[in-house]
């Protein structure tokens, strides 16, 4: 389970990196491709294990392997949560593509998807071995604590990449969109994300 679990994590960074080059590069249709047959691949993973796309492939070994420990019910949440990663990543692509800043409110709601809060967290289940019930998952006491988890890895993460971002015209940072959008100076956004 760990090493599906790793496989997975680094096919992510792959993935992150393939749609920041088709943006960067403005490859709006090999993102789109992707982006639909990465659906295609939730719906049917063992179809595309030998896919000519290595990512769509290696995604779908990932799935096959993730999906044969825990229930279906576990299987059938861990596929919305992703999918909505990847609608994430398609608006952030879009976002990319156009120059748009999101607000910080629309800017922290679309990284708790493109950071994928949720797949991490039903990760975690599966490295437990159990399921959490839903009664537990749906409490606002375990809500708020997987999300500050999660927005505190997240957060960080813009922290350390926002010179990098600056640098190459990126608007998805929350340090970018506090500055953009709350009038904060660099500095200030800084402190802010600290």
């Amino acid at each position: 389970v760990v090493s599906a679990i790793a496989d997975f994590s680094t096919w992510f960074f792959v993935w992150d990196d393939r749609h920041d080059r088709d943006a960067v590069h403005g490859r709006v249709v090999p993102w789109r491709t992707l982006r639909t047959r990465l659906h295609a691949t939730l719906d049917a993973p063992e179809s595309f294990l030998y896919h000519e796309e290595p990512l769509v492939a290696a995604f779908a070994e990932c799935v096959v392997r993730l999906s044969a420990h825990l229930s279906p019910y576990w299987n059938i949440r861990f596929s919305e949560h992703f999918r909505d990663v990847i609608e994430a990543y398609d608006e952030e692509f879009t976002n990319r593509r156009t120059g748009t800043v999101p607000t910080v409110g629309a800017y922290i709601a679309l990284r708790r998807h493109t950071f994928a809060h949720w797949v991490w967290l039903d990760l975690l289940e599966l490295a437990a071995g159990q399921e959490l019930p839903e009664s537990v998952r749906e409490r606002p006491e375990y809500r708020r604590a997987a999300l500050a988890s999660q927005d505190f890895s997240a957060w960080y993460n813009d922290l350390c990449s926002l010179p990098k971002e600056i640098a190459g015209d990126e608007v998805h940072n929350l340090g970018i969109s506090l500055v953009r959008h709350e009038g904060l100076s660099l500095e200030e956004a800084v402190t802010e994300l600290r």
